[in-house]
């Protein structure tokens, strides 16, 4: 795995063969990464949260708490449930301008 800069990796989270962590990536507490997935810029992935492999997390994505993510997240994405879906925007994406 390649970890960005300012990356957070928590307490029991994992990172399986061949990722990547962007620049201020956040893995929080218990979350599972399969092989390959990417976690853009800033990109965050709540408590106990499940990537599965090959997925990629756009930059500024946030996944909820719980989420399964099973393809891949547009940056600035809000993504929540089993499967996660979008529901919005992520509190972390930067404002349009």
């Amino acid at each position: 795995t390649t970890v960005g800069r300012l990356a957070v990796i928590n307490t029991l989270a994992s990172s399986d063969h061949d990722c990547d962590l962007g620049d201020a990536a956040h893995l929080c507490p218990g979350v599972r990464l399969a092989g390959l997935v990417r976690v853009g810029v800033g990109g965050w992935v709540g408590v106990g949260g499940v990537v599965r492999d090959r997925v990629r997390l756009g930059d500024w994505s946030y996944a909820g708490a719980g989420a399964v993510v099973v393809s891949d997240l547009p940056a600035g994405a809000l993504a929540v449930g089993v499967p996660a879906r979008v529901i919005g925007r992520s509190p972390y994406a930067p404002k349009k301008t």
